[in-house]
């Protein structure tokens, strides 16, 4: 029920986002009203402590709602159209304003954010730090990398924002586990499991479970479940802790406070 609601809030506040220049009060603001709508669809939680009712912080938001938020997906959707835009040749008038140049003078102060230097800025985000973005779009498998990593985990993963959080990925079989999480971290406090088309086992989809135990340790990749239509769903007989018991060289500090009273 909820997704349906997400989807019509997506679809009203979305609309022509990609022709929108952002500051970052306006992220700002943006992240706040998404938060507010958030807490409307899943209303409020029973504290531990004094047993009333109170709002989710936006730590809990983000554990029920792992889907990039609103300004993940407004910089792809603006990277999708930029890409667009750079690529339909110079007799269209939308690449004139794109590439042309007003006449007349400044005015004074600091100029006014335009919508190239959000492009500029998205990339730079995404590890791109040259300036003439216009001939990278014109290779689109590249270009299209981009806009995919814009509503990614790499980000979120840099922000610090995937811990205590449940994610599932539907991954393609043309690319590795390995590869795909190569710069990506997965806290080892994150339940992140991957699916994908199952390889000679007699399944056809294979579920897996991968973290990190640090941020500069190898991947962990451990087999969850196989599905199959014949066979249904057949899960792992090792539980968490099992998977999860070698941090690799990880050290964890821990105390334990004994009730004296």
């Amino acid at each position: 029920m909820f997704q349906r609601h997400l989807q019509q809030f997506y679809s009203v506040v979305l609309y022509d986002c990609e022709t929108c220049t952002l500051t970052l009060r306006d992220e700002h603001r943006l992240r706040v009203f998404e938060n507010k709508v958030l807490r409307k669809i899943f209303g409020t939680k029973r504290d531990e402590v004094t047993g009333e009712r109170r709002k989710l912080h936006n730590t809990e938001l983000h554990a029920l709602y792992s889907s990039p938020d609103i300004i993940r997906n407004i910089k792809s959707r603006r990277l999708r159209w930029a890409g667009h835009v750079a690529r339909i040749g110079e007799s269209r008038n939308a690449y004139r304003v794109l590439v042309g140049r007003p006449e007349g003078k400044r005015p004074l102060w600091r100029p006014r954010r335009r919508w190239e230097n959000n492009i500029k800025m998205d990339l730079r985000e995404l590890g791109y730090d040259d300036r003439d973005w216009i001939n990278l779009a014109q290779d689109r498998d590249q270009w299209r990398a981009y806009v995919r990593a814009a509503v990614n985990l790499r980000p979120l993963s840099r922000l610090g924002m995937m811990s205590r959080g449940k994610w599932i990925l539907f991954l393609n079989s043309t690319i590795s586990v390995q590869e795909y999480f190569a710069n990506i971290y997965v806290p080892v406090d994150c339940e992140f499991l991957v699916t994908r088309e199952a390889e000679d086992s007699g399944f056809d989809v294979t579920l897996v479970e991968v973290y990190r135990p640090s941020s500069s340790a190898p991947l962990q990749v451990h087999p969850v479940a196989n599905w199959s239509a014949t066979r249904g769903m057949l899960w792992t007989s090792v539980t968490l802790l099992n998977r999860r018991k070698d941090l690799h060289g990880v050290c964890i500090k821990a105390a334990m406070i004994h009730d004296v009273s």
